[in-house]
């Protein structure tokens, strides 16, 4: 089987699998351009990613070790799939999630990123939660705010911009829609650990401080 097969059923699975770990998947196109494939498997392209990748390290881990050093991509997930231009030989459109393992010191550790392809050909590149986090990007921003106010609370911090998620690592893999992580926060320069719970079904997914009965 060619990779390229192989990897349209690989988006199958997705398809099929990823409202158990998210909300809804993204509506699938027909096929992905086998030229926007390669290009996310050029030097281009992962120059633009390493780069990013160590410009967006959390503050407190940069501050601890400023040498962090992407070594490979781990895969991407898409979130709009992305609209190819071989005319032009950039993607106009979508929005996908990058995963990049990276060496902190000696120290493996993973580090998503959003990508945005702009119409203009550029890519608007943000950071995400490092680590092992499951769920989409609507279920990361609907989480981070509850998890900012319970690690302030934990840590008698009162300035939201000085609280960073570090690590997040999955406990229990997803087993009927629900699964358990433990992220680790830093408020006001001081650590705390949080247990998280979600849930997940057709129709979306929660997050909890607390098990679901």
């Amino acid at each position: 089987m060619s990779v390229r097969p192989l990897f349209r059923i690989l988006l199958t699975l997705v398809g099929l699998f990823g409202a158990s770990i998210a909300y809804a998947a993204p509506d699938k196109p027909v096929e992905i351009d086998g030229a926007f494939l390669d290009y996310l498997d050029s030097p281009e392209y992962w120059a633009i990613i390493r780069q990013r990748t160590v410009e967006l390290e959390p503050p407190p881990l940069a501050a601890a070790c400023p040498s962090v050093t992407p070594l490979r991509r781990q895969g991407w997930s898409p979130v709009e799939y992305p609209r190819w231009s071989r005319e032009k030989h950039q993607a106009l459109f979508g929005t996908w999630i990058e995963r990049v393992v990276v060496d902190r010191c000696g120290e493996i550790g993973l580090r998503r990123l959003q990508v945005i392809a702009r119409p203009m050909g550029d890519l608007l590149i943000s950071g995400l939660v490092p680590g092992g986090f499951l769920g989409n990007l609507r279920l990361e921003f609907d989480t981070k705010p509850m998890v900012a106010k319970a690690a302030m609370a934990a840590t008698d911090c009162d300035d939201l911009r000085s609280v960073y998620v570090i690590d997040t690592r999955v406990i229990d893999l997803p087993v009927n829609g629900l699964w358990h992580e433990r992220w680790t926060v830093i408020a006001c320069g001081t650590p705390d650990i949080l247990d998280l719970y979600f849930k997940a079904d057709k129709k979306g997914a929660t997050a909890s401080l607390t098990p679901f009965p």
